[in-house]
């Protein structure tokens, strides 16, 4: 192993072990409360969270949907009894049956 690997590796070691502080402004001695400071790398971690969570959910949305609109006719065979889905039930499998004799 070539000393920069090792040094590479012992990077991110070493950063975690660096005291990190927050990046809280410090009071302003007018007593003033500012709303436009720059947030720290929790605020950073917090947007990046919800912007992920936000696409993680568009997309589940997204595949629900598609899959709902292609499940509809399987839906729409019967009108909800269980006597017509039990029947429905048995005409799928004896299609089953059937289609490998078709062959």
């Amino acid at each position: 192993m070539s000393p920069i690997a090792g040094a590479a590796a012992l990077l991110p070691q070493l950063l975690a072990w660096w005291p990190v502080r927050r990046l809280i402004p410090a009071p302003d001695p007018s007593g003033v409360v500012r709303e436009n400071v720059a947030g720290g790398p929790r605020d950073f971690a917090l947007s990046t969270f919800r912007a992920v969570t936000v696409i993680e959910r568009q997309l589940a949305a997204a595949i629900a949907g598609v899959a709902r609109a292609l499940g509809a006719p399987a839906r729409d065979l019967h009108s909800g009894d269980a006597q017509e889905y039990l029947l429905f039930l048995v005409g799928v499998a004896v299609l089953a049956l059937l289609l490998p004799l078709l062959r």
